[in-house]
């Protein structure tokens, strides 16, 4: 956040302390979902992958079109890339980290 960022759409987030909070928000939910931040037309949904010490060691996440999947079943799409996501975990030698419902 030293120095300026680019904005893609109006959704995108560059101001610094908007940017800090949300990543204060995707820390304490082990998730994010954004929707035209980088093209107006797309949605994405993210979680961590965690290795043997806890920390995040990768990302896995589904990026589509919005009339693809509507808002009312994203929170199923987040519950099944949680799940996939706690498995690998699991067989990369982790144990998964307890994450919130959404």
């Amino acid at each position: 956040l030293a120095s300026d960022l680019a904005r893609f759409t109006p959704a995108t987030m560059i101001e610094p302390e908007r940017l800090r909070a949300a990543l204060a928000t995707i820390r304490r939910d082990g998730w994010v979902m954004s929707e035209g931040e980088l093209d107006h037309s797309t949605y994405s949904i993210a979680i961590p992958i965690y290795d043997s010490t806890s920390e995040v060691a990768a990302a896995m996440a589904i990026t589509g079109k919005t009339e693809l999947l509507p808002p009312e079943k994203r929170g199923h799409v987040l519950d099944l890339l949680r799940e996939a996501g706690a498995q690998i975990t699991r067989l990369v030698g982790a144990h998964a980290v307890s994450m919130p419902k959404s």
